[in-house]
């Protein structure tokens, strides 16, 4: 099953990687996690109140792959990049970012978009298209905050708990213009949501602006911001992830699985510690790229059970994948399972490499691209299932270089 595996993702998820990841080094992903993980206990049950939409625009739509419309796949924007660095906390539903949306485009959708979805949280991140090219008038900054105020008051009619973003600097022409509007709209959002905290008492507010805006200037910081002037790199992406974890720390509780026994009756992973040998479950089997060399590395007191370790050699040609996946975990279409594990990656920045790991079959597809490395991070993600079986792995695109080394453990994948 592996050939199926992979070729579905390279038809689908793979086409949109290879967008995303070619040219500049812009479209590669950073990914900044704690060495020293807490003990997670395990549990079969879901934390209350963190599923969440991403309501917004462009700059939300780049978490999602296809970015043309909502989905519960990943991308490499900011949103994305929260969901994975909360470990487990931010529980993404619905990406609902549509590129060149106002926000009172975002309103007339909130309730096929958002309520339909019935998330305990949505985070509402528009403004950017309704920034005029000439100097905000009374009237259109009145109007913009007014329609915000509606997304927050149809958040509240639904009992979902609203944390609203103010707008990323903009710096394209005219661009001294843009920049005082962006600075004018989120002064105005920001006094928008504090009006909305006295009224509701839940509505969180997150400023966005602050992380990737020059306070001086009113400019990207150097490196934040795209060519266009206008989205967040992928170095501004990641610092607005971490920002927004750490923002909302106490608005999410934690929920990350970790199994701490090699098997178990909630745990579908077998071997999920590597105490076994690993070619009875785990498989090197499609791709042309050279297979990696598979051995397990015991004696680190940070992880309980072993590391699996994966060393990629050298692609004999550009474009050359493989792939390395767990075989056909029987899962129950319609159900939702969490998929979680400890993980290192080294040599992937030298080499110009690229990881996705990716739940393929039982979808949707959903593939996360990594093209840095990684010291120590917990990968955490639920989705629910479309088909019988699911095939948790990853897809590697080695470089032609040196070594890309992988290690995995703890592996659990249990239904939510």
């Amino acid at each position: 099953m592996n050939s199926r595996y992979v070729d579905q993702l390279h038809r689908g998820s793979l086409a949109e990687r290879k967008k995303l990841i070619s040219g500049p080094r812009v479209w590669t992903l950073a990914i900044t996690l704690l060495a020293n993980l807490p003990s997670l206990a395990q549990t079969t049950s879901a934390p209350s109140g963190n599923t969440t939409v991403f309501l917004g625009d462009s700059i939300t739509a780049f978490g999602n792959v296809t970015e043309s419309q909502p989905s519960n796949t990943y991308g490499w924007g900011w949103t994305a990049q929260a969901v994975f660095l909360s470990k487990g906390r931010i529980l993404q539903v619905n990406n609902a970012g549509i590129p060149g949306n106002t926000l009172a485009q975002m309103l007339a959708r909130f309730s096929t978009d958002v309520t339909a979805y019935s998330p305990a949280k949505v985070v509402i991140a528009g403004g950017t298209n309704d920034i005029p090219t000439t100097a905000f008038t009374a009237a259109q900054l009145s109007t913009a905050t007014a329609t915000l105020g509606s997304l927050i008051d149809a958040a509240e009619a639904a009992g979902i708990q609203p944390i609203v973003c103010d707008v990323p600097p903009r710096q394209d022409a005219p661009v001294a213009i843009h920049e005082a509007n962006a600075k004018a709209l989120s002064a105005a959002i920001k006094t928008l949501v504090a009006a909305k905290q006295t009224e509701y008492g839940n509505v969180v507010f997150f400023d966005l602006y602050s992380v990737l805006a020059n306070p001086s200037t009113g400019a990207y910081i150097s490196g934040y911001n795209l060519s266009d002037g206008i989205h967040p790199s992928v170095k501004g992406a990641t610092a607005v992830a971490n920002a927004f974890v750490t923002a909302t720390a106490m608005v999410y509780s934690s929920s990350a699985y970790l199994p701490w026994s090699n098997s178990s009756s909630i745990n579908l992973i077998p071997n999920a510690l590597f105490i076994n040998p690993i070619g009875s479950s785990w498989n090197a089997g499609y791709g042309a790229a050279p297979a990696p060399t598979v051995s397990v590395v015991t004696g680190d007191p940070s992880i309980e059970g072993n590391w699996m370790q994966l060393e990629f050699r050298p692609a004999t040609a550009a474009g050359q994948y493989y792939s390395y996946n767990c075989d056909n975990i029987t899962v129950t279409p319609g159900k939702t399972y969490a998929l979680a594990f400890r993980f290192q990656i080294a040599g992937l920045e030298a080499n110009g490499g690229t990881v996705i790991i990716a739940l393929g079959y039982g979808g949707p597809l959903a593939g996360y691209n990594m093209t840095e490395d990684v010291a120590d991070g917990t990968f955490y993600l639920e989705v629910p299932a479309t088909s019988a079986q699911m095939n948790p792995g990853i897809v590697v695109y080695p470089g032609t270089s040196g070594t890309i080394t992988i290690k995995m453990a703890q592996v659990g994948l249990i239904e939510r």
